[in-house]
C-alpha cells in the first residue's frame, strides 16, 4: 500500500482511491472477501474518501472494515481497536453523536484496560471523546477530560504526546469561549510549548493555537503582543490551509477585529 500513502501525502487523492478500490477488487477476486489484506485495503479506502470529505462513504467503508476485522480477529484484537477508532472517527465527524459517542467510550475502556491509560491509544480516543462531548454541549466533562489529559506529563510515544498537546490546545479554546481569558492564556502557552520545537518549521496546528492566544491577548488589551502572534499565524496557515480554510479566516478575522482596535 505504500504507493496509496505516497499518492494521498502528495494530494493525488482521485488516483490514490483509484489505485486502492483496484487493489480492493483484486484481492476480492484471487483472495476471498475476509483476507486481512482486505480490511488493510478497506482501511486507506476508508481514510481516502475522509480526505476527500466524502465522509458518509468514508463511515461505510470504516464499518465495513471494522466489522470484517471483528470477523476475523475478534472484538478485542489490537488491530479491530484501530479499525474501531476509524468507525468511531468518522462518526463523530458525521456529527452522528448516537453511535459515535457510545462507540468512542466503549473503545477507550477497552484500550485502558489493555494497554493502560497511558497507552497512545488510550490518550488519543479520550480526547476524541472530549471533543464530541463538548460539540453536543457536556462541556463540564469535556473540560475535565482535557484537564487530566493536559496534566500529564511529557510521553515518550509521539502520538501520545501529539494526543496530550491537542487536548491542551481544545482546553484553551474552550476556555477562551467562556472569556476566561487567564486560564486560557496559560494553557495556549503550554500548548504551543509542547508543540513548536526549535529550528522546525510551524505546522498549521501550532499557528491554530497561535492565533487563540492572539485571540486573548487582544482581549485582554496587550495589542502590540496580539498583532504579532496574528500576524504569524496568518501568514502560516494562509501558506499551510490556504485563504479559503475556517480556520485562516477566523484568525484574520481577529486580526482585522485588531487593527479596528488600533
Amino acid at each position: 500500500m505504500n504507493i496509496i500513502d505516497l499518492l494521498t501525502e502528495s494530494g493525488r487523492l482521485s488516483e490514490a482511491e483509484a489505485q486502492v478500490r483496484e487493489i480492493l477488487e483484486i484481492c476480492e477476486q484471487k483472495l476471498g472477501e475476509n483476507h486481512p489484506l482486505i480490511h488493510v485495503a478497506l482501511q486507506h479506502l476508508s481514510l481516502v474518501l475522509s480526505q476527500q470529505e466524502r465522509h458518509e462513504e468514508s463511515a461505510e467503508v470504516a464499518r465495513r472494515a471494522y466489522e470484517a476485522q471483528v470477523a476475523f480477529s475478534g472484538a478485542d484484537h489490537p488491530t479491530t481497536l484501530l479499525r474501531k477508532n476509524s468507525l468511531a472517527c468518522a462518526l463523530i465527524q458525521l456529527e452522528r453523536w448516537d453511535e459515535g459517542i457510545p462507540l468512542t467510550t466503549e473503545l477507550y475502556a477497552q484500550l485502558k484496560r489493555m494497554f493502560g491509560p497511558d497507552d497512545w491509544r488510550s490518550l488519543t480516543a479520550a480526547g476524541n471523546l472530549a471533543f464530541a462531548l463538548n460539540k453536543i454541549g457536556r462541556k463540564d466533562e469535556a473540560e475535565r477530560i482535557w484537564r487530566e489529559l493536559s496534566a500529564r506529563p511529557a510521553c515518550e510515544q509521539e502520538a501520545g504526546q501529539s494526543a496530550i498537546v491537542t487536548a491542551r490546545a481544545n482546553l484553551a479554546f474552550l476556555l477562551a469561549d467562556e472569556n476566561r481569558w487567564p486560564e486560557a492564556e496559560e494553557v495556549f502557552r503550554t500548548a504551543l510549548a509542547g508543540e513548536v520545537k526549535p529550528r522546525e518549521a510551524e505546522t498549521w496546528r501550532s499557528a491554530h493555537m497561535r492565533a487563540g492566544l492572539g485571540q486573548v491577548l487582544m482581549e485582554t488589551g496587550r495589542l502590540d503582543e496580539a498583532e504579532r502572534e496574528l500576524t504569524r499565524a496568518v501568514g502560516v496557515l494562509r501558506q499551510t490551509l490556504g485563504g479559503e480554510d475556517e480556520k485562516t479566516q477566523k484568525a484574520e478575522g481577529f486580526l482585522n477585529n485588531l487593527h479596528e482596535l488600533h
